[in-house]
C-alpha cells in the first residue's frame, strides 16, 4: 500500500505559515482566531474538509481541502481498480487546498490555490501555489 509515502493533511500547515509570513510583511497581523471545522466528506463524516478561522479584526481565513480525483492519469503508475490503493487515490488523497482571506461584510478577498503534484510512484513531487 502507498499510504506511507502519500502526503497527509499536515502539509497544509507549512504552506499556511508561508502565506501568513507574506501577509505579515504586508502589515496584516493575524492574532488568535476562533475556529470552525467542517466535516462533510461524503464517505466519512470525521474527515476535516474545510476550516474557517475568524480573527478579532473581522478577517476570515477559509481553508478548503480537496480530496481524491477521477483523473486516473494522476494515480501512481499501474494503479487499476481492485488495487488496495485505488480507492485511496480516487476518494481520500489530498489533491488541492484553497485558502481565501476576506473581511466580513466586504467583497474584496485574497485567494491562494495550492495543487499537490504526485510522481508516478504516488509520492508528493511538488506543489503549485497560485495567488489569485
Amino acid at each position: 500500500m502507498i499510504h506511507g509515502g502519500i502526503v497527509n493533511d499536515n502539509i497544509v500547515f507549512p504552506v499556511l505559515d508561508l502565506i501568513r509570513k507574506e501577509m505579515k510583511e504586508q502589515g496584516v497581523d493575524f492574532g488568535i482566531p476562533s475556529v470552525i471545522l467542517y466535516r462533510d466528506h461524503p464517505l466519512d463524516d470525521e474527515i476535516v474538509t474545510a476550516a474557517e478561522l475568524t480573527y478579532e479584526s473581522g478577517l476570515v481565513e477559509e481553508i478548503i481541502l480537496t480530496r481524491g480525483s477521477d483523473d486516473e492519469s494522476t494515480y501512481p503508475e499501474g494503479l487499476k481498480p481492485g488495487h488496495p490503493d485505488y480507492e485511496y487515490c480516487k476518494y481520500w488523497r489530498l489533491t488541492a487546498v484553497s485558502i481565501s482571506y476576506y473581511n466580513k461584510g466586504e467583497n474584496a478577498q485574497r485567494r491562494y490555490e495550492i495543487d499537490l503534484n504526485y510522481d508516478k510512484n504516488g509520492l508528493l513531487e511538488s506543489t503549485t501555489v497560485t495567488k489569485i
